[in-house]
């Protein structure tokens, strides 16, 4: 599934073994091909382990999405609590 020719690129450039990298691409490519709902539920639970409080993860939420690798369009605060509480 990887790219061939970027995981030669990879290992001329760091060095690594293409097992190491191919882990690495897999990773990477796990990360950025959730869906929207699933990173705003994601990342709502991860701020409230670190104590955050919903009224300001709402507002992070709403900022943070907009720099997210896939850009889903302006969304209110109503829309990413709709989206982690169903």
């Amino acid at each position: 599934m990887h790219d061939s020719e970027l995981l030669q690129h990879l290992q001329t450039v760091t060095g690594q073994g293409e097992p190491l990298l191919a882990k690495i691409l897999e990773e990477i490519q796990s990360w950025y091909t959730r869906d929207l709902s699933t990173w705003i539920r994601d990342r709502h639970r991860e701020l409230q382990r670190h104590g955050f409080r919903n009224r300001e993860i709402y507002p992070r939420l709403r900022d943070e999405s907009q720099r997210i690798l896939v850009h889903p369009g302006p969304l209110t605060e109503r829309q990413i609590r709709r989206i982690i509480y169903g």
